[in-house]
């Protein structure tokens, strides 16, 4: 018990996070400055780790597999966690509750049995085992820490000890101070010890932080070492914080005002909890600590497994109020949309309605909207995931259904005046391929086995119908597996020739990553990517395109050459030249397009085409991108085209103002000089 006496001195010395016995290995402890120590006496026996179980947990069994948990009391400081592990090797551990320096009048951490104290009663604590799920608080300042100086015979005769590390540390400042030598120990009281005489008050001494350890020390970890929720927590969880604000909730009857919740009763201790005081006494030494069996220890492996949740297996959406049967008072303002072929409504508070009609603003009435209408408005028609997510990052994406009419992709959002919505809708009638007059180069895209094709444009283009004209046609003549990931799902497909699953994020799974891993084990043929947003989606989708798939996808590209170039900068510089390889094997099409106003009301798209072949692999392979310009130019045989070309082909078939197509086109100078020579005049005044 001697040799156990000085491993626990060294280890809460140095205010150890954990405490660990193997049979034929060194003692070691784990600091909270993530260095893993060992006792350099030498390793221990299974005999008199057998030994130490006996005395620390009487009357306990070694588990033949599995593992053992129970706790040490010492006293008025905490409860040392302790966990018995016999595979492959015997091994015991302890956990110090806040890393404290226990020291009895000899220097020593008290291993004396005195009559047996309580267990101590925890607000925290497991009901069958009484160990506490979290160490006592402690009255702590989580930026400051203390490691006390042992008494003076321990630092000369004890090797290891936490002598040379008696530095009061300030990070503020990072200025070390030594302490004063006459400061003592704060002594904690316990209801058992008489009271003391006052003495003369001595300066306060902060109280020690706990400490968890940080990520990289789980490198010092083995497969004994404890799980996350075993580790002590941080001073955070144990420190009583200072008296804060109520806390905000959601009221599912009121989305857009915060109200607060009930002020909570401060639980009280149970008078038999030991409390720490801030009273300084010299004349005082820490009370002998208890050492008592647990009064019930449970093997991990038999404690019986949390009921799983009920899982829904219908379809939620009429549940979460996304699906509407014309019931909401936001219903009639979405039929009358509907009937002026609007593509937009914009709601604002103090603002009318306002309808977006082929691309123009039209407010509708001179009728403001106050915060009450906005709340009847579109309260009814939040799922509750987005109104937890709204009242968190005040703005929250998803899809509302009115049947019979269509569906409506929406966007709720906090400005200056209060809360606004935007409404696009989306058509329940999917427009074909021939209704939208795509070229042909497009619909053979449609044909291919594998391989990437890309729709671009900027917002409100028309990549959405486009793609659902595309998938449509494969749809209808086709029998594959198409699987789409949206955010959220607009265009719904009927089972036609093709199987189809629609999946939206955040409400069928939880990212475009996420469902793209998942895709590979799901059996597609074809995949549509409502979003390639970041660099795990990008090359998630490329190498799914290289395992044999036919992936659509769309960007915010305004050109087929910023689309390439667009997707190789999204990775870091020494992943580049191997993305472009995989983009030049992959990529079969990009498809680029912009929507203008025509003649006499309504809107059409204009499309920049690049169809791959050797020649563009090898540009994008060689980061010769500049050069697909100019291979778009010549290659028009192929169905490749430039922006221009189909603008000026709209203002010569009479679709488009010549103003209007100018307005739209990227490269302004070279849409000049191509008029011209067709002899197309431009009015540049008229066309901003």
């Amino acid at each position: 018990m001697q040799r156990l006496r000085t491993i626990l001195n060294a280890a809460l010395g140095r205010q150890a996070l954990r405490i660990r016995l193997v049979a034929g290995m060194e003692p070691e402890w784990l600091t909270h400055s993530q260095a893993l120590e060992k006792d350099p006496a030498g390793p221990m026996s299974e005999a008199e780790i057998k030994e130490i179980m006996a005395a620390v947990l009487p009357g306990q069994k070694i588990p033949d597999s599995g593992e053992m948990v129970g706790a040490l009391n010492i006293g008025a400081q905490g409860v040392l966690k302790i966990r018995v592990k016999s595979s492959p090797v015997l091994s015991l551990s302890f956990y110090p509750p806040n890393g404290l320096t226990l020291f009895d009048a000899d220097g020593l951490p008290s291993m004396a049995s005195p009559p047996p104290a309580p267990v101590m009663a925890m607000p925290n604590s497991t009901p069958s085992t009484g160990i506490p799920a979290a160490p006592i608080p402690a009255a702590a300042q989580p930026s400051l820490k203390i490691a006390f100086t042992p008494d003076p015979g321990l630092a000369a005769s004890e090797p290891g000890s936490p002598a040379a590390d008696s530095l009061v540390v300030n990070p503020v400042n990072s200025v070390q101070v030594p302490p004063a030598p006459s400061i003592p120990r704060p002594v904690a009281s316990v209801p058992a010890v008489p009271a003391v005489p006052a003495v003369p008050a001595v300066p306060a001494v902060p109280s020690m932080a706990a400490f968890s350890p940080a990520p990289a020390a789980e490198k010092h970890l083995n497969d004994s070492a404890v799980p996350p929720s075993e580790i002590p927590v941080s001073s955070k969880a144990e420190s009583p914080s200072p008296k804060q604000d109520d806390e905000a909730t959601v009221d599912p009857s009121s989305m857009f005002r915060i109200k607060s919740a009930p002020k909570k009763p401060s639980a009280k201790p149970a008078s038999s909890d030991p409390k720490v005081t801030p009273d300084i006494s010299p004349q005082l030494l820490i009370p002998p600590v208890a050492i008592i069996p647990p009064p019930v220890l449970h093997h991990a492996a038999s404690v019986p497994p949390s009921e799983p949740p009920e899982i829904n297996f219908g379809n939620t959406e009429a549940s979460e109020g996304s699906l509407s049967h014309g019931n909401n008072a936001i219903d009639t303002l979405l039929k009358e949309m509907v009937q002026l072929k609007a593509s937009d409504m914009h709601l604002t508070t103090g603002q009318p309605v306002i309808f977006r009609v082929h691309g123009d603003i039209n407010r509708m009435s001179e009728d403001k909207i106050s915060s009450d209408m906005m709340e009847k408005f579109l309260l009814p028609t939040l799922p509750p995931r987005n109104q937890a997510e709204f009242f968190k990052a005040n703005d929250t994406d998803y899809a509302y259904e009115l049947v019979g009419v269509g569906r409506f992709r929406v966007n709720i959002f906090r400005d200056r005046n209060g809360v606004g919505a935007v409404m696009r809708h989306i058509p329940s009638q999917i427009l074909t391929a021939e209704q939208l007059n795509l070229p042909s180069a497009i619909t053979k895209l449609c044909t291919l086995n594998k391989g990437l094709v890309l729709v671009t444009g900027p917002t409100g283009s028309g990549k959405s119908t486009t793609l659902a004209a595309m998938l449509d046609l494969i749809n209808k003549t086709r029998k594959e597996h198409i699987l789409t990931i949206e955010d959220p799902i607009e265009f719904v497909h009927p089972q036609q020739k093709c199987l189809v699953n629609q999946r939206e994020v955040h409400k069928h799974t939880g990212s475009f990553g996420r469902a793209l891993k998942a895709a590979l084990r799901e059996d597609p043929d074809i995949v549509l990517i409502g979003e390639m947003r970041d660099l795990e989606t990008i090359a998630i989708a490329i190498e799914t395109a290289e395992t044999g798939h036919l992936v659509f996808g769309t960007l915010h590209t305004t050109t087929a050459m910023s689309t390439v170039d667009r997707i190789i900068d999204q990775f870091p510089a020494d992943r580049q030249s191997q993305i472009r390889t995989m983009l030049a094997s992959s990529l079969r099409g990009v498809v680029t397009q912009t929507l203008l106003k025509k003649k006499g009301g309504g809107r059409v798209a204009a499309h920049e085409i690049l169809i791959s072949n050797d020649a563009v692999a090898a540009m994008i392979r060689e980061g010769k991108i500049q050069h697909l310009a100019n291979h778009m130019m010549t290659q028009k045989q192929e169905g490749n085209q430039l922006l221009n070309d189909a603008l000026l082909k709209l203002v010569q078939d009479g679709l488009v103002d010549p103003q209007e197509a100018y307005f739209k086109s990227v490269d302004k100078n070279s849409f000049l000089a191509s008029a011209k020579q067709r002899g197309i005049a431009i009015k540049l005044s008229e066309a901003g």
